[in-house]
C-alpha cells in the first residue's frame, strides 16, 4: 500500500471540560486530526476504533488502535478510565476494516470489557503520562481473512530498527477519526470558552516527521516517549479522538510499515507543540509477554493516585462519546469525552 504525501492536516478529537458549557476540547493525540487527508482504510489498515456499545453516533467511538493479530489489538491505556480514576465498566466495542464509521458493519465490530479483555501496563498511573499502553485481548478471533486488504496487522519497531526506522526527521503517519479544528489551550490548559470541536465520521491521515521532544514539547515526557509533529506546527496535529491510534513508519526495505508509536498527549491541538506518542520500541519485551501467556487474565489496571484531575473523561454508558482525557498543566491527553455534546459534519 502506498502512502500519499499531503501537506494538510489530521482533525482532532474532544474533550468536554469541567465547569464550561460542553466545550470541546482538543489535544495533541488523540481523536480526529486537525489537517492532514481523507485517507481509505486499505491504505492503513490496521487502523481500528474503539468505541461505547449502545452509542449509534459513530458507534460512541472515542478512541483508535492498531491490530497486532487476529486476538490482540495495541492501544492507550488512557482509554479505559473514569475521571475517578477507575476502569470503566462500560461495555465497548471494535470497528475494523471501515473507512467511514456512520456506514461500519456489525460484521465488522467485536465486544469486550476492560475487566475481561484490556491488558493495562502495571506501570501506568492515572496521573501521569508515562507508560500509556494498553492490549486488547478480544474474547474471540477476528476475522482478517474476510476483511481482505482492509484489515491488517502491524509489526512493531524494536529497539534494534528503530535507529534507521524512527529516528529524529523520519517520516510518519498518524491517523484517526479525531476532531478537525485547531485550538490553543489557555492558562489552564482548556481550550478557550466557548470552543466547539468539529468531528466527522471518516478516516483521516497526516504525515509528520519523527522529532525531538526537547524543544518541541516542553518537559513532560520520559525515555518512554517519542514526539512527532508536521512541518507547520500552528496547522496540523493530531487532536483528540485520536488517542491510541498509530503513529507509523516506513520499515527498512520500505515494502510495508512498522507501528512506532501510540497517540498520547499534547499541549492543545496544532498549537506549536509536537504531539507526544507511547514509544512502542520501549515495551516489546511486555507485549510479547502477554502474548506468550494468552490464558492469563488482565488482572491489573495500572495504579491509581486517586481522581483524574481537571477536564477528564466524564460519565460513562451508552448516552454519549466515551473517552478520558486528562489536563495536567497544559498537557492533556486525546481522548473523547462522554456525554459531549458534539458539532458533527
Amino acid at each position: 500500500m502506498n502512502k500519499q504525501v499531503n501537506t494538510a492536516v489530521l482533525g482532532c478529537a474532544v474533550i468536554c471540560a469541567l465547569g464550561l458549557n460542553p466545550v470541546l476540547a482538543s489535544t495533541t493525540a488523540t481523536a480526529r486530526i486537525v489537517g492532514g487527508y481523507t485517507q481509505n482504510i486499505s491504505n492503513t489498515p490496521w487502523q481500528v476504533a474503539i468505541g461505547t456499545f449502545g452509542v449509534d453516533t459513530y458507534f460512541g467511538q472515542y478512541c483508535g488502535a492498531s491490530i497486532l493479530n487476529d486476538i490482540w489489538i495495541l492501544t492507550a491505556a488512557h482509554c479505559f478510565f473514569e475521571t475517578d480514576g477507575s476502569p470503566t465498566t462500560d461495555e465497548l466495542i471494535v470497528t475494523i476494516g471501515e473507512s467511514a464509521l456512520s456506514t461500519a458493519s456489525p460484521t465488522n465490530q467485536y465486544r469486550f470489557t476492560v475487566a475481561d479483555n484490556v491488558h493495562i501496563h502495571p506501570d501506568y498511573n492515572t496521573s501521569g503520562f508515562d507508560n500509556d499502553i494498553a492490549l486488547i485481548q478480544l474474547p474471540s478471533p477476528m476475522d482478517l481473512a474476510t476483511c481482505g486488504n482492509k484489515c491488517e496487522a502491524i509489526e512493531l519497531v524494536t529497539p534494534a530498527n528503530e535507529g534507521t526506522t524512527a529516528h529524529p526527521s523520519a517520516n510518519a503517519w498518524v491517523s484517526g477519526w479525531g476532531g478537525t479544528t485547531r485550538y490553543t489551550p489557555d492558562s489552564e490548559g482548556l481550550p478557550p470558552e466557548g470552543f466547539q470541536q468539529t468531528f466527522d465520521d471518516t478516516l483521516k491521515e497526516l504525515e509528520v516527521s519523527i522529532l525531538t521532544c526537547e524543544g518541541t514539547l516542553g518537559t513532560d515526557y520520559t525515555e518512554n516517549t517519542i514526539c512527532a509533529g508536521a512541518s507547520d506546527l500552528f496547522l496540523e496535529d493530531s487532536c483528540q479522538g485520536d488517542s491510541g491510534g498509530p503513529l507509523s513508519v516506513a520499515n527498512n526495505d520500505g515494502t510495508g510499515f512498522l507501528l512506532a508509536g501510540i497517540v498520547s498527549y499534547g499541549h492543545g491541538c496544532a498549537a506549536g507543540f509536537s504531539g507526544a506518542y507511547t514509544r512502542v520500541s520501549k515495551y516489546n519485551d511486555w507485549i510479547n509477554t502477554r502474548f506468550s501467556n494468552p490464558n492469563v487474565a488482565p488482572g491489573n489496571t495500572g495504579s491509581s493516585n486517586g481522581p483524574v484531575p481537571a477536564a477528564a473523561k466524564s460519565g460513562g454508558g451508552a448516552t454519549g462519546f466515551p473517552l478520558l482525557v486528562l489536563l495536567l498543566g497544559l498537557a492533556v491527553f486525546r481522548a473523547r469525552v462522554r456525554r459531549c455534546e458534539l458539532v458533527l459534519n
